[in-house]
Parts: structure tokens; C-alpha cells; sequence
């Protein structure tokens, strides 16, 4: 699951598409501190799904990329490549995306659903469908600066450290949304600081 230690606490994770064409999904599950997986590949139990099954699985997950706002303007193959370095994760209601203090492992683009974000216990921000968060502490290889929270039931796409430098650097359009979000954010709390 891409090294997601500090995602623990994820339910499950939902379908992703790889560059081959093939569909794959897993459930995670926590019981007493032990994680069990459980991972339908290709052959499923036994059944070697059509081509043309998996063809209509991978574009239909490519247009569930495509309605993500960062990812709006990417061609095919620059969502094939999203989707090949991404894991969907579905978290429940007060589950942590991110820890406060953890190392950090992952950037995360929230698909749906509403995160609280605190600071030492003060909510500083809230996250919803389209935002993303994880990447400063990525880029200055620094621990995390905040705590996410689900706020709701939550489903997020999550790259893990590799996948997002290779992000930053084969696809260009998503660099330059995230360093504009970033110095907006930069921005905003320049101004707070201020005032």
C-alpha cells in the first residue's frame, strides 16, 4: 500500500487502474493492532475478466480521476499515470488521514467527503473534494505540521513519497497547480501573521 504507515486506520482501499489494464482491490481491516489484506488481482478467483471488461473498468476510473479538480486538465496518459501511482482510500468518520509530528509518507488528494485540520489541538482549516494536503512536509522532508481528520466518511487518493516526486516531475500541470495552491496557502498565512 505505497508504505502507508501513518495510514493504519484506513478501511479500505478502493479500485485502482494501472497502466496494463488491470483492476485490483484490497480491504484493509485492523483487528487487535494486526492489518490483514486481502487482494483480488487480475484472475479474480479464478476468472480472467474480458478485455473489453477491464478496458470500460480502467476508463471509467480514468473519468472518476479526471472529475478531481487538480487533475482536471490532464490528458489520458497523464491519467493513466495518476492512476497507476495511487491507492483510493476510504476512511470512516474520525479517522486520521495524517498525524501531527508522523514522518511523512504521502501526499493525499481528497476525493470526496471533509477533513478537519488541526494544529496542537486548534482546528486551523477544513479540507474538502479537490483539496489536497501532505505535500509540504514531502517536499522539505520534514515531519507533519497538522493533523487531518475525517469529518464524515472520506475517500482520498494517496501517492506515496516516490510516486509524488515522479508526479513532480513527469507531469508538469500538476506541479504548477500545486505550487500555486502552496504559495496561496504560504500567502494566507502571511497575511494572518500580519494582522
Amino acid at each position: 500500500l505505497h508504505g502507508l504507515g501513518e495510514h493504519g486506520d484506513a478501511d479500505t482501499v478502493g479500485t485502482t487502474v494501472g497502466l496494463g489494464g488491470g483492476l485490483q482491490h484490497g480491504v484493509v481491516g485492523c483487528d487487535s493492532g494486526d492489518v490483514h489484506v486481502a487482494v483480488i488481482g487480475r484472475s479474480g478467483i479464478g476468472l480472467e475478466p474480458a478485455p473489453t471488461m477491464r478496458r470500460m473498468a480502467r476508463d471509467k476510473y480514468i473519468q472518476h480521476l479526471r472529475e478531481v479538480p487538480l487533475f482536471s486538465k490532464l490528458s489520458k496518459k497523464e491519467l493513466n499515470e495518476i492512476a497507476r501511482l495511487s491507492t483510493e482510500l476510504t476512511f470512516k468518520d474520525g479517522k486520521e488521514l495524517m498525524k501531527e509530528g508522523a514522518r511523512a509518507n504521502s501526499f493525499i488528494v481528497i476525493v470526496d467527503g471533509e477533513a478537519v485540520v488541526r494544529k496542537k489541538g486548534r482546528k486551523v482549516a477544513t479540507l474538502g473534494a479537490g483539496d489536497f494536503a501532505g505535500e509540504l512536509a514531502l517536499l522539505q522532508n520534514r515531519v507533519r505540521n497538522a493533523t487531518g481528520v475525517a469529518q464524515g466518511p472520506l475517500t482520498a487518493l494517496v501517492i506515496d513519497r516516490r510516486g509524488f516526486q515522479t508526479l513532480l516531475d513527469d507531469i508538469p500541470t500538476v506541479t504548477k497547480k500545486m505550487l500555486i495552491a502552496v504559495a496561496e496557502r504560504l500567502g494566507d498565512m502571511d497575511t494572518k501573521a500580519v494582522h
